[in-house]
């Protein structure tokens, strides 16, 4: 059979910064059938310091992106096919957690460092979130929720929007600061009665817990060391400084003894 016909299919135009999405080759051969071939192209992208695409068409934008304008090439026997996929240039944002209202709050950060409210969500009626921590893709962010025991995931959009949050519940957690792994692979919890836990993050920003432990009560800051192979927790009932080994697997040991501050 001959090829007569030669595409690639994507689900969007365009594609945020340390995001991805996977993209289909579709040949059209001489008796009339149009095959998915992806598997059998061959892949590659016009800036790999835009992005990044596997053999099989998952293209995956690059976490640093600037922005522009990257064209993927996929091809087959002979038979080449593009498309061109924007990047957003990237818009810096800043999130605050409102206990008062349950609400988390995004503003986008001007060329002059003054902030403008792009909008605001909610985390949950009970929620009262005390602290935000973005994602290492920057287009999730985690609300830590001591009033009703979750975890909410938003999704950021471009222009620092947020979506409707995906609570994961937190049993036996009162979750109220929050840390991310240098790796972005885990968050590292704490929460006002001295427990810690970390959650590990998959591809979608969901969180499965790992392990859960406990230091003194009233929890007050938590530290990745640059690392990343520790972590730090002060708190306030006893005035130290607790730390902590962080293994590959997102579980996690004491390191020595407490220190008073």
């Amino acid at each position: 059979m001959t090829i007569t016909g030669f595409r690639i299919s994507a689900d969007a135009p365009s594609l945020m910064a340390g995001t991805s999405m996977r993209l289909r080759a579709v040949a059209e051969f001489d008796d009339g059938s149009m095959p998915d071939v992806t598997d059998a192209a061959t892949w590659s992208v016009s800036s790999t310091a835009l992005a990044t695409i596997d053999n099989r068409g998952a293209l995956v934008t690059t976490t640093k992106s600037p922005g522009g304008i990257v064209v993927v090439t996929a091809a087959l026997q002979g038979k080449t096919a593009t498309v061109t996929i924007t990047i957003p240039k990237p818009v810096d944002c800043v999130f605050t957690a409102n206990a008062g209202d349950a609400t988390v709050s995004s503003f986008v950060v001007g060329a002059d460092g003054k902030l403008a409210l792009a909008g605001t969500a909610s985390a949950g009626a009970t929620a009262a979130p005390r602290a935000v921590v973005v994602a290492a893709s920057r287009s999730t962010l985690y609300s830590l929720n001591p009033g009703n025991d979750t975890i909410s995931m938003f999704t950021i959009d471009d222009t620092c929007k947020l979506s409707a949050p995906t609570p994961t519940a937190t049993p036996g957690l009162h979750p109220s600061l929050a840390a991310l792994s240098r790796d972005g692979s885990y968050l590292i919890v704490a929460d006002d009665d001295g427990a810690v836990a970390t959650y590990q993050l998959d591809t979608a920003g969901a969180l499965t817990k790992v392990l859960q432990a406990s230091t003194a009560a009233g929890p007050r800051a938590v530290t990745m060391h640059p690392n990343g192979k520790h972590f730090y927790v002060t708190t306030a009932s006893d005035g130290k400084v607790w730390p902590f080994l962080l293994r590959d697997d997102g579980t996690f040991s004491a390191n020595g003894a407490a220190l008073a501050t």
